[in-house]
């Protein structure tokens, strides 16, 4: 009886210990693993070149991963708050998870900058993340990754989403503005590693110091890095228009696009030498003035003429020339009303209809299109410009300090040379008068309603005077450190 007994409490033990295993085995945590995944960005680039500097530091503000249960990303595996989320998201890049031990997971990952303080991407979905709309893209990094059965920790670098875009300088760009836009995409996708969407146009006005460079030795033209979300397996194509101040756009095509590289785009962005010769200028009084009047150069375009032509016609403020006072390119002087007034000079993409007796115009204000601006700045280019009120003042006070009236040339000549032909005025309905009496040269300086001009005749020298702005002028351009 007591062996039965003891066979029985042997039995009894052994289904005791069965029934514990069999609860342990209902343990959630049973079969699983916990796996930690550290991603950060290389910011080297691929070609080799030094990483775009951007404002403040380089680390990224934000990074986001995605899990999948399968290599074509279709399933995603709920692993994130509390098993009810296949994305995480924080600003450190490592991120922790329970995964079944015996199952591999694929992963998406990205990682992002803000842009001045905002989020620059909307990141709800790593197979199509999007740029905010009117917010440019900052620097931006994609990976994925596949984690293995039974593997705990992983480390993974990160690549850009984003090209550079570099722009370097072969002559001399002075300081101004240069304008340049495209066609870029507004969205990525993780998986593909590629851009999605529609392409929209992108404009981007830079504030550029002057830049000197040379064709075999081309400079960097300093800006602030320029992204854009690009293909990451192979280049994609854009064409990209530029234009330095007021001067006419010009198109550089098929410009190669391709995420961790260095897009340079190399050539001369001013049109026009910027830095006048000696043959062009006569420094009096301390300003270099041009050797000439502005004369036509083409039907959009003006130049220094020679110091006996009258000269083209402007209005204050006006891109318009009109015909000289013998030819109608400005060369050579007639007498008044031997000329038919015409527009001979216009900026490219602006017509003039008619004198205008009720003009008022801007010379600060370079807007070609609307036929206002600096006929010096727009037309030579470089550091020309109109004198001011008081550059004027300044190197054609009266008749003195060298200054003479020459009655055989019918101007106003210096000691150093300069010599300033009394080409008159158009006046009203745009007709010619005073040509070899006197001359009224416009400055770049106005008042309340009229412009400042310098003047003179056979007997005096008036340095500068208010002057309707719909006064038809000769100019004189300058080059000058003088301040107003």
């Amino acid at each position: 009886m007591k062996r039965i007994f003891y066979i029985l409490s042997a039995m009894l033990s052994i289904t005791l210990a069965s029934c514990s295993n069999e609860e342990l085995g209902e343990n959630k945590t049973f079969g699983t693993r916990e796996v930690t995944v550290n991603a950060a960005p290389d910011y080297r680039m691929a070609d080799g070149s030094a990483a775009p500097k951007t404002r403040g530091t380089v680390t990224v503000d934000r990074y986001v991963i995605e899990i999948y249960e399968n290599a074509d990303y279709s399933t995603a595996a709920k692993v994130f708050e509390n098993v009810t989320s296949s994305r995480a998201t924080n600003a450190t890049g490592s991120f922790t998870m329970s995964l079944a031990n015996d199952k591999d997971y694929y992963c998406l990952m990205w990682a992002d900058k803000k842009a001045n303080g905002a989020e620059a991407y909307i990141v709800t979905n790593l197979k199509n993340i999007s740029l905010v709309s009117g917010v440019k893209p900052t620097e931006a990094f994609y990976g994925t990754l596949s984690i293995k059965g039974g593997k705990t920790e992983y480390s993974t670098l990160l690549h850009r989403a984003v090209a550079n875009i570099v722009l370097k300088e072969t002559g001399t760009l002075p300081a101004g503005t240069l304008s340049m836009k495209f066609q870029q995409h507004t969205a990525f996708d993780v998986s593909g590693a590629t851009i999605k969407g529609a392409a929209t146009e992108r404009m981007e006005n830079l504030t550029v110091a002057e830049t000197k460079g040379a064709k075999d030795n081309p400079a960097k033209i300093e800006t602030d890095a320029i992204f854009v979300l690009a293909p990451t397996a192979s280049a994609g194509t854009t064409t990209f228009t530029f234009q330095y101040e007021s001067e006419a756009e010009f198109e550089v095509a098929d410009v190669q696009i391709q995420s961790n590289y260095n897009t340079n785009i190399t050539g001369h962005y001013a049109k026009e030498a910027d830095t006048p010769t000696a043959s062009e200028y006569i420094e009096v009084n301390g300003i270099k003035v041009a050797v000439g009047n502005l004369v036509a150069d083409g039907a959009h375009g003006a130049k220094i003429g020679k110091d006996t032509d009258g000269g083209l016609y402007f209005q204050f403020g006006s891109l318009v020339g009109w015909s000289g006072s013998a030819n109608a390119d400005g060369t050579g002087r007639g007498k008044n009303n031997d000329v038919e007034l015409s527009a001979v000079v216009t900026p490219e993409g602006y017509s003039a209809t008619g004198w205008d007796a009720s003009w008022a115009g801007d010379p600060t204000a370079d807007t070609p299109s609307a036929g206002t601006g600096d006929p010096c700045r727009y037309y030579l280019k470089g550091t020309w410009r109109l004198p001011t009120k008081a550059e004027c003042e300044t190197f054609i006070p009266e008749y003195s300090n060298g200054w003479s009236w020459d009655d055989s040339s019918k101007s106003a000549t210096h000691t150093s040379g300069l010599k300033i032909p009394a080409s008159g005025m158009r006046y009203v309905g745009g007709k010619l008068f005073g040509v070899e009496a006197g001359a009224v040269y416009w400055s770049a300086t106005s008042d309340a309603e009229n412009g400042y001009a310098f003047g003179f005749d056979s007997e005096q020298v008036e340095a500068v005077s208010s002057r309707f702005q719909w006064v038809g002028c000769t100019i004189r351009c300058v080059q000058s450190n003088i301040k107003k």
